[in-house]
């Protein structure tokens, strides 16, 4: 239900029934870093997310969230590779997680990353599992918010009435 509430069609938490990016209109996510702060001694990153319920569609959310690098990686980069197995290594073969301590150009590092990640939920390379996980993690709106749903031909009917043609 979580996820066929943004649109998406999970045929149950590893397996897709209509995969995203297939021939149907598909939700699309998106993530970028957009900067960091500092905050009590902790480096915190600028987390500028959108949703949509479909690449046709005109309604977008957007939000932002920070969060620390130490966190993305375990509750995000470590759970993706592990789920991703060896698809993971061909996904990100060019776009390498940010390195261990802040170093200078962590920023665009995890930027990359983010964006890599999301291509990779927006194609269907990710288990439903782990999109509910990042739609979660990363605080989207309730779809009821901030989304229409899309119709399709199923849900739309036309009857004349021949007395006022």
């Amino acid at each position: 239900p979580f996820l066929r509430g943004y649109g998406y069609r999970p045929a149950d938490c590893s397996t897709w029934e209509q995969r995203p990016g297939s021939s149907q209109p598909s939700p699309v996510l998106e993530f970028r870093v957009a900067g960091h702060e500092e905050l009590d001694g902790h480096t915190l990153y600028n987390v500028d997310c959108a949703f949509s319920p479909s690449s046709s569609s005109s309604t977008r959310a957007t939000w932002r969230v920070q969060r620390r690098l130490h966190h993305l990686r375990e509750d995000v980069h470590d759970v993706i590779k592990r789920s991703m197995g060896s698809a993971y290594a061909k996904a990100f073969a060019s776009t390498p997680f940010a390195a261990y301590g802040g170093l200078p150009g962590t920023t665009s590092r995890l930027d990359a990353w983010m964006l890599k990640f999301a291509e990779c939920i927006n194609a269907g390379l990710v288990d439903p599992s782990e999109t509910a996980l990042a739609l979660h993690y990363f605080e989207a709106p309730d779809p009821s918010e901030c989304c229409e749903p899309e119709l399709d031909e199923d849900d739309v009917g036309l009857m004349l009435d021949p007395a006022t043609l």
